[in-house]
Formats: C-alpha cells, structure tokens, sequence
C-alpha cells in the first residue's frame, strides 16, 4: 500500500513526525533509505494526497546528521494515520518500538491492514422487496451524534461504522408513505458485514362504487381520483369490489365518475382527505339509476 503516513512519538518527549510508504509499500528512518537531511520532517505537516515518500526523518534538537540513526535510544509508539490509500481499513497501532542498541535496524516486518466492517442499509416498502428511494435517512451512533445522512436510491446504501451500537432513523419518508420507527443496530466484532432494514408503509384508501338505492356495489364505472392540482393520479374501472390505491400522499383529493355503468346517472365528484396513517381509509360514490331503468320497472 503506498502512499500510507505513519505517525512516530518518542514516549519521552513527545516529539513525533511523519513517515509515508513508497511505491512499494515500504518505509524506513534509515539515512540510506532517505537521507535524514532530505526534506527532513516535510511530511509532519503534509495533507491527503501531499505526501513525500523521499524526505528524510530525524528527531532530537541537533540538526540532521546522516552518519547516524534518526532515533535516540527510546521508546516510541508508531501509528499509522487516516488517507485516502487506506480509507476503509482498520489503522494499525500504536505499536510500541524500542532504540535500546547503536546501529539496529528494528524491523517490524509486514503490517496488514483488514478491511473495516460493512453496514449494508435497506429501504424498503411493507408492499414489495425493492429498495424504496426518496426517504430522508440517518444513523446515529450511542451518543446521539450524527454518522451519516443520505437519501435512500434503487440500491441499498453502504457505509462503514467501527464496533458499537446505532441507530437507523428516517427523518423524512417518501411522498405516500409513512415515517418508520427507529431501528437500533449493532456493528459486532469479527462481523465483516452487518445487514439493516426499514421498512415504510404506504397509505391505502378503499374507493368503492354503489347503487344510490340498494347499496350494492356496482361494476362498469370509469373511474379516477384527482389531486389538488388537478392531475389524475389513478383511474380504473369498478369490478364490484373496493379499489385499492396505495402511496397517495396526504392531502386533499376528488374521487371523481368519466364514465357511468349502463342504465346510471354520471355522479358528481366526491372530495376526501387522505389522513397520514397506516389504516385503510374509505372512500364511496353511489349512482342514482335513470329514470325508468329502476329495478322492478320496464323503460
């Protein structure tokens, strides 16, 4: 992994500086590696994506000396630091690192760095398995502080959250649907990838057709239902049972007749309401028959 900073502090003084990986992925002090008075200590102020893999390191008040090491005898903790080459992996350290003999390479070897845990975050709607977009979404972690905020998409969105407990809140749910409960998860240890879901609830309005005289429900009608603005939002015609409509949002609406069964009058439009809730809410258009056309009379 190139191009990955770690941070060096002596546990007596506090002095630290910076080294980073080069191309290969290695790093070292050593005066034959990158000479201590190359751009010495450039990278201990360096941003992101700034780093210099060639300067020099040295530690201590003397200036730079290249026939010596760079660490006085010592304890030192190294710590690898946050950048874009490591971004989604587990930083290594501190790793205690002790100078305690003239002229000793000490050598950590290799250092692996595994993969941060996944949180895999699913939106869906009560009424199908696709992921359902446009919900306003958030996690907070156990001290009520804000991680992640996104919309929800046609794919579930992933995010990487270290071990702990966390919370999966809507702050504002798609138009026709209803704002979820919070779910509280956990991120487990050793657990490469951590599924959550929410799932939302649309409204669901009931819009029923009936004889104005006997009650009964009535097929053949050209049915619609129109929003505040006027524009049709569902059309059907009537079967003899309720028609379902599902995700409206709420607001104020027109159940409004195109076209009447034969032998029956064009009603006139019903308003109604479409509440915030879960529960079915039921609409209903009766039809007066023509004259003449009545059961039991002859036209």
């Amino acid at each position: 992994m190139a191009g990955v900073p770690f941070r060096i502090t002596s546990a007596t003084t506090g002095e630290s500086h910076v080294v980073v990986t080069d191309g290969n992925g290695y790093a070292s002090t050593a005066a034959s590696w990158n000479p201590h008075t190359a751009s010495t200590n450039a990278n201990d102020q360096a941003a992101d994506g700034s780093w210099d893999a060639s300067a020099g390191v040295w530690f201590g008040a003397s200036g730079p000396d290249d026939s010596k090491g760079a660490l006085p005898y010592d304890t030192y903790e190294l710590e690898e630091l946050p950048c874009g080459a490591n971004e989604g992996k587990e930083l290594l350290g501190p790793i205690e690192v002790r100078v305690y003999r003239d002229g000793v390479t000490v050598d950590l070897g290799t250092l692996t760095n595994d993969d941060l845990p996944r949180t895999v975050v699913s939106k869906k709607s009560v009424t199908g398995e696709d992921e359902l977009p446009g919900a306003t979404l958030r996690v907070y972690d156990a001290d009520g502080e804000l991680v992640e905020e996104w919309v929800s998409g046609e794919e579930p969105h992933e995010i990487t959250l270290l071990t702990g407990s966390y919370t999966l809140h809507e702050e504002a749910a798609p138009e026709g649907y209803l704002v979820a409960s919070d779910v509280a998860f956990e991120v487990a240890e050793g657990v490469p990838v951590t599924q959550v879901e929410m799932v939302d609830e649309p409204t669901r309005v009931e819009a029923g057709k009936v004889d104005a005289a006997t009650g009964e429900p009535l097929a053949g009608a050209t049915m619609q239902v129109v929003d505040a603005e006027g524009a049709v939002v569902e059309e059907w015609v009537s079967d003899g049972e309720p028609h379902l409509i599902e995700a409206l949002a709420p607001g104020d609406y027109l159940l409004r007749e195109t076209e009447a069964p034969e032998g029956y009058e064009l009603a006139e439009d019903v308003p109604f309401t479409v509440e915030g809730t879960a529960d079915a809410q039921a609409v209903t258009m009766a039809d007066e028959a023509l004259p003449g056309t009545a059961p039991g009379t002859t036209p």
